[in-house]
């Protein structure tokens, strides 16, 4: 049967699609009415369309009815995601342009599929028999192919959100690209099959069994991934978020030592703050920032430079005159932009290296 999902996945589908719709009705309290309507469109159609496609023998009816939820279901994914991750303002979906578009794509592939339904309807991913005619080649290309484009712009939607947007709970942004690549994976098996169907339609068929069972693997990785990034437990997402949020501690932790020990450094120069072992982060980029104001005042530096702020901050530390630097010099210092964090952790790691490669001299 012509339909992107397949037969051999109908069960694991329809567990996606109550997940699915479990974790809209778990958070509707932040889901708006109309949004949450639209997830449940989609659920509803693609398992509808699912459960159809497990029908025998194959009825055109029920074979038509697949084809269209199919997309009308990618299409509704679509709009929630434009509406929810596209920051778009609430629109009917027959306001769409690709909605109208699509829909009416759909209805040529039925179209098309009705001409050939006595005739020459074998399924070609099951590797029945079939005639090579247009009608049988346009059927795949543009129900595949509406299918690839859909599933890419929810893609193209959600990572722009997520590089647009601050995510600041790792196992969240985890869920969201499991779902991502999930739907990367259902494009690269569209595209296999339009492949396929091109390669049977215009050379041979030989090699349309082997492609097929690619298909099949690709597809179950597809459907594997958005079932659980749909609708998986969150203590999924932690248990795979947990080794990156140990790196990015530790790694916190070994810059915060630095930006410390530096900070320790070059309060020597000025000797502007007691020593302070239990300063907080934010009072150690504080002091930094001033101390930095006074150290580089003496040295022309024409723009923000890491390196040459290190060399500096090295040079002032070797000097046998360091009361001087207790005084603003006549330069104008640049002041750092938003990031200072990350930018004095950049000055810091130069300084140590400087010292470090200074060390038989200094």
């Amino acid at each position: 049967m012509n339909i992107t999902l397949g037969r051999n996945i109908t069960v694991a589908v329809t567990i996606a699609a109550i997940l699915v719709w479990k974790t809209v009705l778990k958070s509707r309290h932040h889901v708006d009415s109309h949004v949450a309507r639209r997830v449940a469109i989609s659920t509803l159609c693609l398992t509808i369309a699912v459960l159809s496609a497990a029908i025998q023998p194959v009825n055109f009816i029920f074979h038509a009815l697949g084809i269209f939820l199919v997309q009308q279901g990618l299409l509704f994914a679509y709009i929630v995601a434009d509406t929810v991750h596209g920051n778009q303002k609430y629109y009917h979906f027959w306001q769409n342009k690709y909605y109208l578009l699509y829909t009416g794509l759909s209805l040529i592939v039925v179209f098309l599929d009705y001409t050939r339904k006595d005739t020459n309807f074998g399924s070609f991913l099951d590797n029945d028999y079939f005639h090579r005619d247009l009608t049988y080649y346009l059927s795949y290309t543009i129900h595949y192919g509406l299918s690839f484009v859909i599933m890419g712009m929810v893609v193209e939607i959600d990572e722009g959100d997520i590089k647009n947007r601050k995510i600041p709970i790792l196992a969240y942004k985890v869920r969201r690209y499991m779902t991502i690549y999930g739907f990367k994976f259902g494009m690269i098996a569209m595209l296999i099959v339009i492949i396929n169907i091109n390669i049977s339609y215009l050379f041979t068929d030989i090699y349309r069994d082997d492609i097929n069972n690619i298909y099949s693997l690709v597809r179950t990785i597809f459907v594997l991934l958005i079932i659980t990034g749909t609708g998986g437990h969150e203590i999924i997402f932690k248990v795979l978020a947990y080794p990156i949020v140990k790196i990015r501690s530790n790694q916190s932790l070994e810059n915060q030592k630095i930006l410390r020990d530096f900070h320790q450094k070059i309060n020597e120069v000025v000797r502007a703050y007691l020593p302070n072992p239990d300063l907080s982060e934010y009072r150690i980029i504080y002091e930094i920032s001033d101390i930095r104001d006074n150290i580089l005042s003496h040295f022309h530096i024409a723009k923000l430079n890491p390196f040459e702020e290190a060399q500096a901050f090295v040079e002032s530390l070797g000097s046998d005159s360091s009361t001087k630097f207790n005084q603003p010099g006549p330069h104008k210092v640049i002041q750092v932009p938003d990031n200072e964090d990350e930018y004095y952790l950049n000055v810091a790691k130069h300084f140590f290296r400087l010292q470090q490669m200074n060390k038989g001299r200094l």
